[in-house]
Protein backbone atom coordinates (compact mmCIF):
# COMPACT_ATOMS: atom_id res chain seq x y z
CA UNK A 1 0.00 0.00 0.00
CA UNK A 2 2.88 2.35 0.80
CA UNK A 3 4.48 1.75 -2.60
CA UNK A 4 1.13 2.32 -4.31
CA UNK A 5 0.73 5.70 -2.60
CA UNK A 6 4.25 6.74 -3.59
CA UNK A 7 3.50 5.68 -7.17
CA UNK A 8 0.31 7.76 -7.25
CA UNK A 9 2.12 10.81 -5.89
CA UNK A 10 4.96 10.28 -8.38
CA UNK A 11 2.54 9.90 -11.28
CA UNK A 12 0.59 13.00 -10.23
CA UNK A 13 3.83 14.99 -9.92
CA UNK A 14 4.98 13.91 -13.39
CA UNK A 15 1.56 14.75 -14.84
CA UNK A 16 1.63 18.19 -13.25
CA UNK A 17 5.17 18.85 -14.48
CA UNK A 18 4.32 17.63 -17.98
CA UNK A 19 1.18 19.76 -18.09
CA UNK A 20 3.12 22.86 -17.02
CA UNK A 21 5.74 22.30 -19.74
CA UNK A 22 2.97 21.68 -22.28
CA UNK A 23 1.21 24.89 -21.20
CA UNK A 24 4.41 26.95 -21.50
CA UNK A 25 5.06 25.49 -24.95
CA UNK A 26 1.47 26.32 -25.93
CA UNK A 27 1.85 29.95 -24.78
CA UNK A 28 5.13 30.31 -26.69
CA UNK A 29 3.49 28.88 -29.81
CA UNK A 30 0.49 31.21 -29.44
CA UNK A 31 2.73 34.27 -29.18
Amino acid sequence: EHEYRDFVIYKADMTCKGFREYHQRLQTFAL
